[in-house]
This record gives structure tokens, sequence and C-alpha cells, in this order.
């Protein structure tokens, strides 16, 4: 059966409030809790792929709060996935 454009629910509202609460006031969250023990050095951290990516994203959250070395370490070791 084939849908028509007023059958097909709008999904750009629930992916604005996903994309802030899910994503980018996580990300927030996560830099401000996990700057103390990158700056001293100890620190192992682990977070999903989608938490990386964009202007709201770990490593750019990272490099403007002065720690670009360790945005770029997190970037070398991501892993690229192949669907081939």
């Amino acid at each position: 059966m084939r849908q028509t454009s007023r059958s097909v629910p709008d999904l750009k509202p629930l992916k604005a409030v996903f994309d802030r609460r899910l994503l980018f006031d996580r990300n927030a969250r996560m830099v401000a809790r996990m700057q103390p023990q990158l700056k001293s050095g100890q620190a192992f951290v682990a977070v999903g792929a989608l938490h990386l990516y964009g202007e709201q994203g770990l490593l750019s959250l990272l490099t403007a709060r002065g720690l670009p070395g360790v945005a770029r370490v997190l970037n070398d070791c991501a892993i690229p996935v192949s669907y081939d």
C-alpha cells in the first residue's frame, strides 16, 4: 500500500527533542564531568559514536574547552565500520 504525505508523520520535532535531550545535553554534562580527569591524564573514556560528531559533539566540546589533544586522540581511535 502506498503512503501519502498525509499519512507520514513529521518527525522533525521529535528528532530535535531527541538530539537535544539524548545527545547535546548529555554531551555537555559528560564533558563537564570528565574534564578534571582528562586534564590530570588519568582517564579512560568510552562513548557511543553518535556522541562524537558535530558542533555539539564531544570532540568539538573538548576542543572548545582547551583539550584539543584529547579530541584528536578520540578521533584517531575511532574504528571505521564498513557495511559492505
